[in-house]
């Protein structure tokens, strides 16, 4: 390494510790001030809670299933039932509306959450969480809840 970009350490020098920035980030629609989150203007919540609305599904609609189709893979985050996390990404098959599927690499996990994104037909993301559970070389989840972002009334 040179002089000038000295080899990193691993740990922030304390000066780097207390900068601030020039301005302040501007303030987003609907929010009140760059301090104030998305949680405390009731946009998703509090902390922890899932948002809740007339877009979220307990089942795969038919633009749902065709996102899935375009998209073919999905963004995987699972849990096992001891809290051990993974993510990856994976090929999705919609099975019937209530479930959808992806081949096993390693132990099946209790609850997964899939993000598909579509920029063929609609610039959209479709998110489903669920149960899950192994049937022979799948993993099967049992859709507890889907919901379309990125468009008006979605």
């Amino acid at each position: 390494m040179s002089p000038d970009h000295p080899r990193p350490t691993g740990t922030a020098a304390a000066d780097l510790l207390t900068l601030e920035f020039a301005d302040p980030p501007p303030a987003a629609a609907g929010i009140g001030g760059p301090r104030e989150s998305a949680a405390e203007t009731h946009l998703i919540g509090p902390r922890g809670a899932r948002p809740r609305g007339p877009a979220a599904l307990d089942h795969l609609d038919p633009r749902m299933v065709g996102i899935i189709g375009r998209a073919g893979v999905g963004h995987v985050a699972a849990a096992d039932a001891t809290g051990q996390c993974d993510s990856a990404f994976r090929e999705i098959t919609v099975l019937d509306p209530r479930r959808i599927a992806y081949p096993a690499a390693g132990p099946a996990p209790a609850a997964v959450g899939v993000l598909l994104l579509d920029f063929t037909d609609e610039p959209v993301g479709l998110h489903v969480n669920g149960r899950a559970h192994a049937e022979g070389p799948w993993i099967v989840v049992e859709v507890e809840e889907a919901r379309i972002h990125g468009t008006p009334g979605a």
